[in-house]
Formats: C-alpha cells, structure tokens, sequence
C-alpha cells in the first residue's frame, strides 16, 4: 500500500508517514516506534489524584479550588489554583455553576404539601378553571441590582462609570391582582407609593376589585397565600360573609399557585397600557385568556407529581412539568 493511501485513510499528512516509516525501518517487523517526546509540560496530577478531586466536589459542590490545594498540601504541592480549576472544569466535567435558589422547607411544611396534593390529586384541568388566584408584587423604582462590569486595570472601581447606583430607602408601589382559567384576568390595583397590603386595606381591595369579578368568573374557589393580611382575622371573616370558598394554602409552596410570574407581566403591561382585557380589542383580550388558562392547564400535573413522590420532594421533576414561572 502506498503512502499516499495510507495518509488518506489515516486522515494525516504525507510527512508524518514518511516519519513513521524512517523511524522504523531499523526495527524488527511489527515493532512500534516510541512516540516523540512532545515540547509541553509535564502533567502534574494523576489519575488518582483526579479521582480524589473529583470526590471532594461531589460530596461538597461549594469547595474551591484554593480550598481543594490547603486541604490536599501534598497532592497539590507542586499544582498551581489554575490548573485545579482547568481540570475540574475541563477533565472532569465539572464547571462552576450559579446554584438555584430554593425553599427551605420544614418537615411539617412537607407534609402540609404532600396532603394538599393527596387532596386535589383528583381535580382536573376544568376545576381548576374554577379557582380564582390572587397575589401581590412590589415594584421598586430604584433597583439596586449586581451588576459585572469590565474595567481596565489602571482604573479606579469607584470611578463613575463603573459603579452601581443605589438608594438606601427606594420608593415603591405593590400592586395586587387576580385571574382565573375562565375569564382570564380579574381585578388590578395599585397601592399608593410606600403602602403595603394589611388586613384592613386588603378588605377594601377584595371588596371593590375581587367580588365585582367573582360572578364574571364563574368561580367556586378563592386561593390566596400565607401572608398575615391575608390570614387575618378580619379577612377571614369577610370571605366567609360573602360566601367565598378559600382553598387552604401549603406553606411556602410557590409551584403550586401559578399566578406569581403571570401576575407581574399582567401588572407591567398594564401600566404601560398593552394589556387592557375588559377595555382592548378582542383578540388581545382573547390572547390574554388563552395564557391564564395554558397556566391552569398545568396545574394538575405538578400536583400529582409531588403526591406519587411518596412525599419526597422532586425539585427536577417539578421544574420540568411547571415550566411557567
């Protein structure tokens, strides 16, 4: 076979062959030349210590990398922190990554979800439609958000230009909402400027923008969360006056009430007058409902999720089925 085929099927060029050919022609047949000594370094860590690499971060994913070379002195004597993070990140497939934030859940707040899921486990996408959620956000005029700037090095951080703005005390405005799988979105109200909900206003809010609605929605339940306002002694009494139905709340259980993010796009398109259900043309309006009822949709699905967990909590499962918020 000619070099030239051989080059072809081995995808290398002509002179590597010629190399391999020369180097070993004094050998004796079926020998294997040494392989060149390459011009890089020399690596510094073994398979083993790898593998000792690799244990630490599983069993503490928040250890660094300077963490790793204090607590190995004698395998990582001679490693450089640069090196430990290239082959965490490049040899073990383990890059770093902004960890998720989650609910520090209680074992009694556990149980509180798996009974509330046991208990509406049967419900279905059209009983769903029948409950109208409520929630409130607070929107701050001033944020003062993290944020990454890159800066020449013979520039001062406290340079104008390159430093976050921030208010110790900032305005803000929260704003409370609902909507329902039937009508799509009910009420809307802005508080005044630096006023929170409480009992007392959150009464005048139920009475003068939920129970207008509550007919228009055909709606046989009312779910709102744990916030002391809404648990009120007060409160309590007036929904049962009007013959609301609430739904009891598990604690700290945002995956199960879809109407967190939904209701902050409804209020920011509200107030720059996009979304205007009752008001605006039919087919925003008609668009808007399809959303709110997509959301219920997904109710029942998170819910069954959790109850055939056996009261394990199933985070991953619950992201991938609840793909709303």
């Amino acid at each position: 076979m000619s070099v030239i085929r051989v080059a072809a099927d081995l995808k290398v060029s002509r002179q590597a062959i010629y190399n391999l050919k020369h180097a070993a022609a004094p050998l004796p047949p079926g020998a294997i030349p040494k392989r060149k000594v390459g011009s890089g370094t020399v690596r510094t860590t073994s398979i083993r210590t790898e593998n000792i690499l690799k244990c630490e971060v599983m069993s503490g994913p928040a250890v660094t990398a300077s963490t790793l070379k204090k607590k190995h002195p004698d395998l990582l004597k001679h490693v450089a922190i640069r090196t430990v993070q290239h082959h965490l990140q490049k040899d073990l497939g383990l890059p770093t990554r902004r960890a998720a934030k989650k609910p520090l859940l209680t074992e009694v707040m556990k149980k509180k979800r798996i009974n509330f899921c046991k208990k509406y486990q049967h419900w279905t996408s059209d009983d769903w439609k029948k409950v109208m959620f409520s929630d409130e956000s607070i929107f701050r005029l001033v944020r003062g958000a993290s944020k990454i700037v890159r800066r020449p090095k013979n520039v001062s951080r406290s340079s104008l230009k390159y430093t976050v703005k921030t208010v110790k005390h900032p305005d803000s405005v929260m704003v409370w909402g609902t909507f329902s799988g039937c009508e799509g979105r009910g009420g809307l109200y802005f508080h005044p400027k630096n006023v929170t909900m409480k009992g007392t206003n959150y009464i005048e809010v139920l009475r003068d923008h939920m129970l207008p609605f509550w007919p228009i929605h055909h709606c046989h339940h009312f779910m709102h969360d744990g916030a002391p306002a809404h648990k009120s002694k007060i409160v309590t009494k007036f929904l049962s006056d009007n013959e609301i139905v609430v739904l009891e709340w598990p604690g700290n259980s945002p995956r199960l009430k879809p109407d967190g993010k939904r209701l902050e796009r409804d209020e920011k398109q509200d107030s720059r007058g996009q979304t205007q259900q009752h008001q605006g043309p039919a087919g925003g309006a008609e668009k808007v409902v399809c959303q709110h009822r997509r959301l219920l949709l997904c109710q029942p699905r998170p819910i069954n999720a959790k109850t055939t967990a056996d009261g394990i909590e199933n985070e991953r499962q619950h992201d991938q089925i609840l793909n709303v918020r």
